[in-house]
């Protein structure tokens, strides 16, 4: 059974490992909005949406979650982490992603509106 604890330490897990992809291979902007075809920063923009895509999944409590509630604000910011998750999935009424704005969210929306209190919520709910 999946618990809160564990669903929140995947979105914690997947967002280190986008925030290591980047400084590992040393992303910039351009290289993970206009990767050449086949190359390792193609490969790892790849990875890193799949990680985007995890950390949206984990946090899509249900509505009626007493953790919801209890965060209100937080969720509305998952929740549009998650509309920009439906978007990179399913590419609902685009045909091009706008990669500078997933950069734009995966260096600073992420890190300084969701990783600070998905940290103080794992410690929270840690068993």
């Amino acid at each position: 059974m999946t618990t809160t604890y564990s669903r929140l330490l995947g979105a914690h897990t997947s967002i280190t490992l986008v925030q290591q992809y980047i400084t590992d291979k040393q992303f910039t902007e351009a290289e993970f909005v206009n990767p050449a075809l086949g190359s390792e920063h193609y490969a790892y923009r790849a990875a890193i949406l799949k990680e985007v895509e995890a950390i949206a999944e984990n946090l899509n409590f249900p509505k009626d979650d007493s953790i919801r509630s209890a965060n209100a604000e937080f969720w509305k910011s998952v929740s549009q982490l998650y509309g920009m998750r439906s978007i990179i999935a399913h590419r609902y009424g685009v045909t091009d992603l706008d990669y500078s704005l997933i950069w734009q969210a995966i260096n600073d929306y992420i890190p300084n509106k969701i990783l600070p209190t998905l940290e103080k919520l794992i410690t929270e709910n840690q068993p």
